[in-house]
This record gives structure tokens, sequence and C-alpha cells, in this order.
């Protein structure tokens, strides 16, 4: 039987990339804190296994992001039908978010 060994840098690589492979694409929302920190809600770390002490790596996929509150979905709508190049957008509690192609 043959015995295979890894270092445990490699083994933690492949745990890496186990998981990001399982979960193409998670979104959610957070917020900074004042030290700019985010914290990664409680069911996506669970559908990733994240445990203390993990790395996860942040990938900007556009150069624009736009932020805008508005009183209704309605107009949130108008205004969207106004942009161009939108790759996805989110509205949420008033507020509509836009992710713009470069």
């Amino acid at each position: 039987m043959d015995v295979f060994t890894s270092s445990e840098e490699e083994l933690n690589e492949a745990d890496i990339q186990r998981k990001s492979a399982t979960f193409t694409q998670i979104r959610f929302s957070a917020e900074l804190d004042s030290k700019g920190r985010i914290t990664v809600p409680a069911e996506i770390r669970n559908r990733l296994e994240l445990e203390q002490g993990d790395k996860l790596s942040l990938e900007l996929k556009s150069a624009k992001v736009l932020r805008k509150n508005f009183s209704c979905k309605m107009e949130a709508l108008d205004y969207l039908r106004e942009l161009e190049n939108v790759e996805s957008f989110s509205f949420d509690s008033g507020t509509l978010e836009v992710v713009l192609r470069d």
C-alpha cells in the first residue's frame, strides 16, 4: 500500500480549494466595523464549513458599485433602467446596490 504525505500548508491549501470549489457563488451583505472588518454571517460560515483561523480571499470583479437609497421599489427599478452595463443588482430595505461591468 502506498502512503502519501503532505505538508500542513499543502493540506490547508487543498482544503481551501475544496471549500471554494464547492460554493462558487455565494453573496451576502456585510457592514464594515470601525476597524474595517466584516463579519461573515453564520449561515455562510456553516455552509462553507469555516472555522476560526481559516483564510478567505475576496475578489473585486467590477470597477464600480453603486449604492443608493430609495423610498420604494418602483423608484429603484426606474433608476436601474437608466443604467448601462449592469452586471447584477439587489434591493434590500430601501437600498439599491448595483454592480457595473467594466
